[in-house]
């Protein structure tokens, strides 16, 4: 694959793709445009734990990150879920780091052409398709 493909697209294996109409296409392999994709999921708890789960001492520089309710909709899903942060940073610090994806924990879609839900331990969402991001839990105005 030469390289300028590599970089914009993710070869995926073992992809369930859930359109909005509630339809779902099951492949071996996908190779997926990065700006298209509004979220990705991971099927199990075990696949989403990276080096901040792991028990014992944490290699040098640890951050601890804070679990922050929120919910976020983009072009066809209402999403709740877990978002992290350092602990001084706000919401809006999140949004805009360098990464494309955010990382949620404990999330819940709901489709909202279908209104299919479903539950998920990990989802990634692109920062480019979300049209609003809000911190659950703060009445203040």
């Amino acid at each position: 694959m030469d390289r300028r493909i590599g970089k914009n697209y993710l070869k995926l294996t073992s992809v369930i793709i859930r359109h909005l109409d509630g339809r779902r296409d099951k492949t071996k392999l996908a190779h997926v445009n990065k700006e298209t994709i509004q979220l990705a999921a991971t099927p199990s708890a075990s696949t989403s734990q990276g080096i901040g789960r792991k028990a014992g001492p944490k290699p040098y520089p640890f951050t601890e990150n804070i679990p922050v309710p929120v919910k976020i909709v983009t072009p066809g899903y209402e999403i709740t879920g877990n978002m992290y942060r350092v602990s001084h940073q706000q919401v809006d610090h999140v949004l805009i780091e360098k990464t494309v994806f955010m990382p949620l924990t404990s999330a819940e879609v709901i489709s909202l052409t279908s209104q299919n839900r479903w539950s998920v331990p990990f989802l990634a969402v692109n920062k480019e398709q979300i049209l609003s991001l809000y911190e659950l839990g703060t009445d203040s105005v």
